[in-house]
């Protein structure tokens, strides 16, 4: 869990996507976490798997600020993420 500290430390981006089934539904999870000047900022994005062609009328997105790398994790912790399966992030970048 260091390096995934330290990169982070860095200004890197890293986060997790996972699924999980609500009410009977799939929904796509996104998290992610960079530290931007003195801050750490979170973010986590969901949608239904099965409006994931209409993401801009049916996505949710939450962008928080921490001062403290602690916090952050506690955050995620908080909401039942799994802080230590954060890896670099391919593709498009939250941030």
């Amino acid at each position: 869990m260091n390096k995934l500290i330290e990169s982070i430390e860095r200004g890197k981006v890293r986060g997790i996507e996972e699924y999980k089934l609500i009410d009977g539904e799939r929904y796509c999870y996104q998290y992610a976490l960079k530290k931007i000047a003195n801050k750490y900022v979170t973010y986590l994005f969901f949608i239904p798997e099965s409006k994931m062609d209409v993401m801009e009328d049916y996505g949710s997105e939450e962008i928080k600020e921490f001062f403290s790398i602690t916090d952050a994790i506690n955050y995620f912790t908080f909401i039942g993420v799994d802080f230590s399966l954060f890896r670099p992030i391919k593709g498009v970048l939250p941030f």
